[in-house]
């Protein structure tokens, strides 16, 4: 079982890569939870996995679209 330090930089690492895909700044690790739910909120998703089953969804649904129009 992995220590709660791992927990947390596994966490900012997502926190990170979230910022990255969105385009915004990342903030310090001190300050990841807070601004990870604000971008959420204001995206409107309850949790980054939320986020990602979406974008998920969305290539699912253009893959498909694409080939139809093949």
């Amino acid at each position: 079982m992995g220590s709660l330090m791992s927990k947390i930089r596994d966490d900012y690492d997502g926190y990170k890569h979230l910022c990255e895909t969105i385009g915004i700044d990342s903030k310090e690790m001190s300050e990841m939870f807070e601004h990870e739910v604000e971008i959420l909120n204001l995206l409107g998703f309850k949790s980054r996995y939320e986020y990602y089953e979406h974008l998920r969804k969305i290539e699912q649904r253009d893959n498909k679209i694409d080939s139809i129009i093949e």
